[in-house]
């Protein structure tokens, strides 16, 4: 069981309201505000030799207010497939994840959301994080007073994330300047998968992500209607090895 699932269960819900939030007029084809995520496999491949390729599958069901209320994750490498189950309480949301087709409990995550519906604080088993926002985007990340990052945004993106400890873990990032923010951002699939939440709520697609040592550039297929349906990154290290990411969305109607 992997802590990038769990984060990836909480407020995926989100991603519904990123198509109200994030939609914008297009001349020949608006995007369309009822369609939401129903599913996304993940392929990754890497040089390294021997090559292994690993496939992943996300299915989320929704409740009567269009929340997501399970998350069913299987993967081909041989780890445990696994069922989340989301409860909705007041402000508080708690993720309870178990083996599928099992009653075994692993791990109970709690997520705090604040008036706006952003997440403040999260419980996981011996970490608590704060999260500080300047309207819709993030400005600081901390697991205590010392370790934190700072996010400093332009134009309603966040241009570079900084660590109080570690500047190998700073990024830079550059947006394709005539593509908006939708589900499907590479940003926001991964912030589900590390966090559970999207807190990258830019204004445009994120094209490439700068590390100290590795450089991720990213494309998308959009389709007709400007939903995205797949999404490819590409990351080189400093030693030129490479390894692919790609995202293929599915989506449903709902009323």
């Amino acid at each position: 069981m992997t802590k990038q699932f769990l984060r990836f269960t909480v407020l995926i819900f989100i991603s519904v309201a990123l198509f109200s939030s994030c939609k914008k007029t297009h001349p020949l084809h608006a995007y369309p505000d009822n369609m939401r995520l129903l599913n996304f496999t993940k392929t990754t491949t890497n040089s390294t030799s021997p090559s292994v390729t690993v496939y992943e599958n996300y299915r989320f069901v929704y409740d009567g207010y269009n929340r997501v209320s399970q998350i069913i994750h299987t993967k081909n490498d041989g780890s445990s497939n696994l069922i989340s189950n989301l409860t909705y309480k007041n402000d508080t949301i708690y993720d309870t994840t178990r083996y599928v087709n099992q009653s075994t409990l692993i791990e109970v995550d709690t997520f705090v959301t604040d008036q706006k519906g952003l997440i403040s604080i999260t419980y996981e088993p011996g970490l608590k994080t704060e999260y500080t926002y300047l309207g819709k985007l993030l400005t600081r990340k901390a697991t205590s007073s010392t370790d934190y990052f700072t996010y400093t945004s332009y134009n309603a993106n966040i241009l570079k994330a900084t660590n109080s400890l570690d500047a190998n873990k700073n990024t830079d990032c550059t947006y394709f300047t005539d593509k908006f923010n939708r589900v499907g951002d590479y940003l926001q699939l991964n912030g589900y998968l590390k966090y559970g939440f999207n807190f990258y709520q830019n204004d445009n697609l994120i094209w490439k992500l700068i590390y100290p040592n590795v450089t991720v550039n990213i494309d998308y297929v959009i389709d007709a209607d400007n939903k995205i349906t797949k999404t490819t990154a590409l990351s080189v290290d400093a030693a030129g090895r490479t390894t692919t990411e790609v995202f293929d969305l599915q989506y449903e109607q709902f009323k």
